[in-house]
C-alpha cells in the first residue's frame, strides 16, 4: 500500500532518570510536542547494570509523544 500523507507521524518513547523528568518536560513544552505522555516508571535490572548504564538507580519517567518525522529528529537533536 502506497503512502498518500504528505506527512507522516511517528511515536517516540524516552526512558530517563527521573531526576530529568522537568528537563524533558521542558524539552517537550519548548518544541511544542502534539502529543505526549509523562508517567512514571520502575526499572527491575541489578544494580550493576543501572553502573554501567549510567542510570542511578531504579526509579525512572517513561514519555511516549506523537509528532512528525522532522519534529521527532529536531527533539532526538537536543537531547
Amino acid at each position: 500500500m502506497g503512502d498518500s500523507s504528505v506527512t507522516g507521524f511517528e511515536a517516540l518513547v524516552t526512558i530517563m532518570d527521573f531526576g530529568l523528568r522537568d528537563v524533558l518536560s521542558k524539552l517537550f513544552k519548548k518544541n511544542n510536542m502534539p502529543i505526549s505522555l509523562l508517567t512514571h516508571g520502575t526499572g527491575s535490572a541489578k544494580s550493576a547494570i543501572y553502573d554501567i548504564l549510567g542510570y542511578t538507580g531504579p526509579k525512572k519517567i517513561v514519555t511516549v509523544s506523537i509528532q512528525t518525522e522532522k519534529m521527532a529528529n529536531h527533539f532526538l537533536n537536543q537531547l
